[in-house]
């Protein structure tokens, strides 16, 4: 990959702000918090930057790599936007978070009969959420594998905080659950996406010497590192790292921060990352 001619994207509403000088901050991870993201745009028109700041509902899309290659790093819902002065440039400024409105304020009831599903329980209460059930399909049909296909023998009545529920049911599982882009990610407990892993390497995009350090309570190896801004260094996906400070491991990437200014020299991704057990790796076409 090109990782010099960069690229972007940003939409908000029906708006394409992509023309426009911006810079932004977005955070991403597996925890079952939302994703957040920061982003401001310099010198909207008096018209788009007046019906941005009056509108509801908007939807805030952002995509970034080089080249003619850019792919989506956030999708969420627009919290707040107002605009600050500061000397010659008006800077209208967005907070948005993935899945924010249905974590915190969507709740549930529903009563499940004995024996339901794995997959048709997680996939009644993502509905109810109002999120893609992303790759429950594959992760439920590897359960199954495992002679793990139902729950609740006695049946169940459910009532509370929708997410919270859904997390209860995935923990039961051993499974760890996120949004991503409106759409659930769901883990086996300590493992990484299916798929090829990214090579991180001095020649390849890593910024810098990583730092490791062992998890007192867990014992997992966690390593932060630095990148140039790789917009497939998501959460969940596994990397093959490769320094003289960690030396040659396969890690999962637990938690990104994505920095960039469109106009500036900052394009980079922070990254949190645990080693991954017995890992098979493919290197995949990804090549950075």
């Amino acid at each position: 990959m090109d990782l010099f001619r960069r690229a972007w994207r940003l939409q908000v509403g029906d708006l394409d702000l992509s023309n426009l000088a911006m810079k932004f901050k977005v955070k991403s991870s597996l925890k079952p918090e939302p994703n957040t993201a920061d982003v401001e745009v310099y010198n909207l028109s008096d018209a788009h930057r007046s019906r941005l700041e009056t509108a509801t509902a908007q939807v805030l899309r952002l995509e970034v790599g080089y080249g003619d290659r850019t792919h989506q790093i956030f999708l969420g819902e627009v919290r707040t936007c107002y605009t600050e002065v500061q000397g010659p440039d008006r800077i209208t400024k967005f907070s948005s978070g993935d899945g924010e409105q249905a974590v915190l304020g969507t709740r549930i009831r529903v009563t499940f009969g004995n024996q339901i599903q794995i997959d048709a329980a997680i996939s009644q209460i993502a509905k109810t959420l109002g999120i893609g059930v992303g790759n429950l399909q594959p992760v439920a049909a590897k359960l199954r594998s495992k002679g793990i296909a139902s729950i609740y023998p006695q049946g169940v009545a459910l009532s509370g905080n929708a997410w919270r529920e859904l997390q209860t049911i995935c923990k039961s599982c051993g499974l760890e659950a996120a949004i991503q882009d409106g759409a659930l990610i769901l883990l086996e407990q300590g493992q990484a996406l299916a798929g090829s892993a990214v090579r991180l390497s001095p020649t390849t995009g890593l910024v810098g010497s990583p730092t490791a350090d062992t998890d007192k309570t867990s014992g997992v190896l966690t390593v932060n590192a630095q990148a140039l801004l790789i917009p497939e260094l998501r959460p969940g996906v596994k990397v093959q790292l490769e320094s003289l400070s960690t030396g040659r491991a396969v890690y999962r990437v637990y938690d990104a921060e994505y920095t960039g200014a469109t106009h500036g020299q900052e394009w980079y991704c922070h990254l949190g990352m645990q080693r991954v057990a017995n890992a098979v790796v493919t290197l995949g076409e990804v090549v950075v």
